[in-house]
This record gives structure tokens, sequence and C-alpha cells, in this order.
């Protein structure tokens, strides 16, 4: 019997000082969560997460940007295995980064 490739899911977290200063010593636990929440959804590829926090008026511009919405919101998404997989399938199946999550705070 083969043994069981143990995969890697790397997240990132940036911009941790606009945290309140209780939640920002929590950085493993949303680190762990995440992971969890990865595996749990059947996530089986090499990948990392970069998590953003941001403020209102900066997420407001990133949902302009990229999304056409000019209004304020708490968590935008980004999946880059599927914006990557329809420019070049073979780049769908190496490492790479899974998305972006910036959430409001």
């Amino acid at each position: 019997m083969g043994e069981e490739r143990r995969i890697t899911l790397k997240i990132f977290l940036f911009k941790k000082k606009k945290l309140p200063p209780s939640i920002r010593k929590r950085s493993l636990l949303i680190r762990k969560v995440c992971q969890k929440t990865l595996i749990s959804e059947g996530f089986k590829r090499d990948a990392a997460l970069n998590i953003i926090f941001t403020s209102n008026p900066e997420i407001r511009k990133i949902n302009s940007k990229f999304l056409n919405h000019n209004r304020f919101t708490d968590v935008i998404a980004f999946n880059y295995r599927k914006i990557l997989a329809t420019r070049n399938s073979q780049l769908a199946t190496h490492r790479m980064p899974f998305g972006d999550i910036f959430i409001s705070v």
C-alpha cells in the first residue's frame, strides 16, 4: 500500500495590525481554522491562502475595481485556481496560491 501524501496548506495573514490586539494574538488559531476548513471542504492540493485584513474604504475600492460593485462589503474572496485554470490547465495542477480573502475589520 502506498503512503498517503500529506498536503501543505500555507495560510498567510497580512495587515494584522488592523485587528484588535486580543484577536491579533490569535493568529495561529486563525491559520488553523482556515486549514481545517479547506481540508473539510475536500481541498487536496498543496496551496497557499492569503488573508488580508483591510478597512471599509479599502475593501470598497477593491469591490469597485475588481467586481464593479461600488459599495462596502465584509468579505471579498478571489479564487486563483479557477482563474489560472481557464488560462492554462497545466497551472491548475501545480502548487500555487489558492486565493486571497479580504476581510474588512
